[in-house]
């Protein structure tokens, strides 16, 4: 018995959705990074200072 494959399991005939605002998702990856390191950083500062 033969099992048909359905659409997502064929994989190269389903195109990869583009991210809203930006051309890619590696943008997108590089400012949730970059938000959480300024987050990281801000909360840091701000322990040191009123500690």
């Amino acid at each position: 018995m033969e099992v048909e494959l359905q659409d997502h399991e064929k994989g190269a005939d389903v195109p990869e959705e583009r991210p809203p605002l930006f051309s890619s998702w590696n943008t997108w990856y590089t400012v949730v990074f970059l938000n959480l390191v300024f987050l990281i950083v801000l909360f840091w500062t701000f322990t040191r200072v009123f500690r």
